[in-house]
């Protein structure tokens, strides 16, 4: 039996931790003896997910020196070693084959806003993931443009895999006592507007509260639900500090930093929109989550989303909040463009099955 050993530790993770569950769970039938690599705190957590699989604990820190030292002490000897992020581990490890998935180029792209060990760091560890393994997975054709342009990738060694939405989780409920009980549980009551995602600066949170702030001179009653954590991220933007200062805007806004799995589709489903206002993405998984619900979605129009989203959604430029405010005013008062926004996301999204995105996996699982 083949052994593949993955490095599970980033499950709680936003994206890639939604990436790496689906993974992991379809791996549970898989021919494959599975390792995975988590932490202590993360199989009290995930117990139930995590059983039947081999489990390898190291809590060393996501990023850090201690992270280098240990992890290859703990890869056992395997056919394939899976890292689901770029922080692969620097030194020799036990196993045949190495793969990567490279989600994005945001920190070479965004260089000149990095620390200057974040610079050293991303630069040093990303073009060795690249050196050292033996495929790379990236989750967009813009994505391995991206890496290509900043690095000395050999495209050949890139495969794009487009993320999938799993309809199971992310449909609509008609179910109005559950409804309900969402909507109180996270103070949802009047009518809103949605931010899906962590609390980075490139996800443009500061123009999307200027534009929500001119939004609600017309239209006082709506709230925004902003769903998403900056706990233990670096650089981190501080939606408090910008709310400290005005009142209005502070009791229009609800900050809601950890929404269940379960809760999420019935977020999107009551929301008028989702805002999507990134100035970076490789992928992007809120627009598809929204649009398998039913929830209309306003994004960037920067290169990714295009890709992934096409005509689906409703494009703003994401460094005029003046553009983000009108499309949510369109949004609001126009029924026919959201229909339409919302009859084109329920057709886009069946090209993201998770279907496609295991076998894809498989396969280079069995190429290696």
């Amino acid at each position: 039996m083949k052994k593949i050993c993955i490095d599970a530790r980033m499950l709680h993770s936003a994206g890639i931790g939604t990436y790496l569950k689906e993974i992991i769970s379809n791996l549970k039938s898989s021919p494959f003896k599975i390792f995975l690599i988590v932490t202590k705190d993360l199989l009290e957590k995930e117990k139930d997910f995590l059983n039947g699989f081999e489990i390898i604990i190291l809590n060393s820190r996501i990023y850090s020196i201690k992270e280098q030292i240990f992890l290859p002490f703990k890869i056992p000897k395997c056919d394939i070693f899976f890292s689901p992020h770029f922080n692969i581990p620097i030194f020799k490890i036990k196993a045949e084959k190495r793969l990567v998935t490279i989600h994005d180029a945001f920190h070479l792209a965004f260089f000149s806003k990095l620390s200057f060990f974040e610079k050293i760091y991303a630069k040093f560890i990303i073009n060795l993931a690249i050196k050292k393994s033996d495929k790379i997975i990236t989750v967009s054709k813009f994505s391995k443009d991206e890496i290509i342009k900043y690095t000395n990738a050999d495209p050949n060694k890139i495969f794009v895999i487009y993320n999938a939405v799993n309809t199971k989780i992310f449909s609509r409920t008609d179910d109005q006592e559950r409804i309900l009980e969402v909507i109180n549980k996270y103070n949802l009551t009047n009518s809103y507007f949605l931010f899906v995602g962590n609390l980075k600066p490139h996800k443009n949170l500061m123009n999307l509260l200027k534009a929500f702030d001119v939004f609600i001179r017309d239209y006082p009653d709506i709230d925004l639900a902003i769903v998403g954590k900056n706990k233990n991220l670096i650089n981190s933007f501080d939606v408090q500090k910008v709310l400290k200062n005005n009142k209005k805007l502070q009791s229009r806004i609800k900050l809601i930093d950890f929404a269940a799995n379960e809760d999420l589709p019935v977020i999107y489903q009551q929301a008028l929109a989702l805002v999507f206002p990134s100035f970076y993405e490789g992928f992007g998984y809120p627009p598809l989550e929204a649009m398998a619900v039913n929830c209309p979605v306003i994004a960037s129009n920067i290169a990714s989303i295009k890709e992934i989203c096409d005509d689906s959604v409703y494009y703003i430029d994401p460094y005029d909040y003046m553009s983000i405010s009108g499309a949510m005013k369109k949004i609001l008062n126009n029924k026919i463009l959201k229909n339409d926004l919302i009859k084109k996301g329920s057709e886009r999204i069946k090209l993201y099955t998770l279907k496609n995105f295991i076998k894809k996996h498989f396969e280079l699982f069995e190429s290696l």
